[in-house]
């Protein structure tokens, strides 16, 4: 079975409890959108599936493959991740971190290829970590709050890409507070409050 399953995650503070049992299923092929207050623990989740946080118990599941630990190297074979905080060097060039073939069909990047990315504006420099993220061709995407500070111009590109990548098999989690957005990409949608996870009766 080919998911990226987070089964039964609990991660605290000393005084602060985040996640409690939290469960979620990100399948290929769909985009799963993960949705809440700030402060509710998404990017927490998403630290934690990335192999970045320790979870104070639960597993990762990728392709049936269970994770305990957070074992980077082995999640990377199979997860391409976008943090909130910036990802790339600043001092790298764009054509160093995209592939020719992606730079060739967008045109804003063919403008800024060279560039370095301290260059680009905080929208720009998300629009290429984005594009730079989506190269990686992993199986699975994670993509937090992705569409910060960017024109709906580019947002919209963002989409397309998202789609086509969907179609390809990808599986995508997102999690982002733009819900005309995510609405319009999304197959599901989860709730995170109170430390758990409560899935969204679709309308249809």
């Amino acid at each position: 079975m080919s998911e990226l399953i987070l089964d039964s995650i609990f991660f605290h503070y000393p005084e602060l409890e985040v996640l409690r049992g939290v469960y979620l299923e990100v399948k290929k092929a769909e985009v799963t959108c993960l949705v809440g207050r700030n402060g509710t623990g998404k990017s927490t989740l998403f630290k934690i599936a990335a192999g970045q946080l320790q979870a104070n118990s639960g597993l990762t599941i990728i392709n049936e493959k269970r994770l305990y630990k957070t074992s980077k190297k082995e999640r990377f074979e199979y997860l391409a991740y976008l943090p909130q905080k910036p990802l790339l060097p600043r001092s790298l060039p764009i054509k160093d971190l995209i592939e020719n073939k992606a730079i060739q069909e967008d045109d804003f990047l063919q403008q800024v290829s060279r560039n370095k990315i301290r260059n680009l504006s905080t929208g720009e420099c998300r629009y290429v970590e984005f594009k730079f993220v989506l190269g990686l061709n992993r199986d699975f995407l994670m993509l937090d709050e992705p569409f910060t500070g960017l024109a709906p111009v580019m947002i919209e590109k963002m989409i397309h890409d998202l789609q086509k990548a969907k179609k390809s098999g990808k599986g995508i989690l997102i999690s982002d507070h733009y819900m005309r957005y995510i609405v319009e990409v999304g197959d599901s949608f989860h709730l995170l409050e109170n430390g758990q996870i409560k899935p969204i009766p679709s309308k249809s």
